[in-house]
């Protein structure tokens, strides 16, 4: 920061000796821009475009305080401008695909950064994390690695790139490796969000919930914005039968993180553990609208359907799961429900209130285990 007062102060004094400057003008721009003080980044703003209205930098500048300014949708239409015009257009897609995350609109980046992604990282070698997040977003994790991996050869020293290849592996259920890296973060002086969320999903996938807790509560002291720590702790909650707490827990992750297939599954679960089956119908068709050839979302109905006595159109779904995923974790349990529905177990009710430690499956996990696992799943 007193670096960049310092500049500052520096090329006021050269602005003053030349005013019409373009290249200072930029540069004071810029050191405005890390300074947070955006009034004088737009004070120099209005002097550069005064000079040249046309100047792609000062376009490209603007639109980076739209961004600042939360305007985001104007931020799209401004950088979409930008990219016929080769001196910016790398950069324009850049931040088309800063703005894809922030706005939770991967379609943005799918069309206009990803297969472009070669010439940008060619030029811009800083890119990696953005991509790795985009590939981490749209569950392509071997590639959001990959990423990181090659990064990382060029800049050992990147604690954010290492913290979120840990929380990767944790996603890739690669727990060991999770674990090293996350440690590697944690023993330097970064925050490591990414890291405490590592460890918050290993732990709760050893149930050790006290660990658990103690991680996903350091992220979200880390970030307040973290869906994943609101999702962890929500499972924690569930884990320990505080069902009401995990319930409020869990709509917060699906606030922050409306487009995770995973945090609104673990919602409807804990919905329907009260018997809330409406509100747990409407996750699970929520989840269907994000990505409706994810086999769980229909295993999900099958189960409500199951418990309402509805066995014939419980039965559709549960094929079509299994014909989406025959290893799917959810159908299981529908089938269960009908054959207690049958006669052929106590009864559905007590199914329910055995569900979270339950092994329906026979694989050794129960569906806190299987929901932990899915909590990174976006669409």
């Amino acid at each position: 920061m007193q670096d960049h007062t310092e500049s500052s102060n520096r090329l006021k004094r050269y602005l003053e000796l030349d005013p019409d400057n373009l290249q200072l003008l930029d540069e004071l721009i810029v050191h405005s821009i890390h300074l947070k003080d955006y009034l004088s980044a737009k004070q120099y703003l209005d002097q550069g475009i005064a000079l040249d209205g046309n100047h792609s930098v000062f376009l490209f500048r603007a639109a980076q305080l739209e961004i600042i300014g939360g305007e985001y949708q104007q931020a799209v239409v401004s950088f979409r401008q930008l990219i016929p015009r080769d001196e910016i257009e790398l950069l324009a897609r850049y931040e088309l695909a800063r703005l894809s995350l922030m706005i939770d609109d991967l379609d943005l980046a799918q069309e206009l950064y990803l297969p472009h992604i070669d010439r940008i990282t060619e030029s811009y070698p800083y890119v990696a994390k953005v991509t790795a997040q985009v590939w981490h977003h749209l569950g392509e994790l071997s590639n959001a690695i990959d990423v990181l991996e090659t990064h990382l050869i060029s800049f050992p020293d990147d604690y954010e790139a290492i913290s979120h290849c840990s929380l990767l592996w944790a996603d890739r259920e690669e727990y060991q490796r999770a674990k090293e890296l996350a440690n590697v973060v944690l023993a330097s002086d970064y925050s490591g969000l990414n890291a405490h969320l590592s460890l918050g999903t290993i732990a709760l996938a050893d149930a050790d919930l006290s660990l658990a807790e103690e991680s996903f509560s350091k992220a979200r002291q880390v970030s307040e914005g973290s869906g994943r720590a609101w999702v962890g702790l929500g499972l924690i909650h569930m884990a320990r039968q505080d069902i009401a707490a995990a319930c409020s827990l869990l709509a917060k992750g699906v606030q922050l993180m409306p487009n995770y297939i995973g945090a609104w599954h673990a919602l409807a679960w804990c919905c329907i553990t009260q018997k809330n089956f409406e509100e747990a119908r409407s996750c699970f068709n929520k989840a269907i609208e994000i990505d409706s050839r994810f086999a769980e979302s229909y295993g999900g109905l099958a189960v409500i359907l199951a418990l309402e006595g509805d066995d014939d159109q419980a039965s559709k779904l549960i094929r079509k799961t299994l014909r989406l995923n025959s290893a799917s974790f959810s159908a299981p349990y529908a089938q269960a429900i009908l054959a207690a529905n049958s006669g052929d177990s106590s009864n559905a009710s007590s199914i329910v209130e055995g569900l979270l430690a339950q092994d329906i499956n026979g694989d050794g996990k129960s569906l806190l285990t299987s929901l932990n696992e899915l909590a990174g799943k976006g669409r």
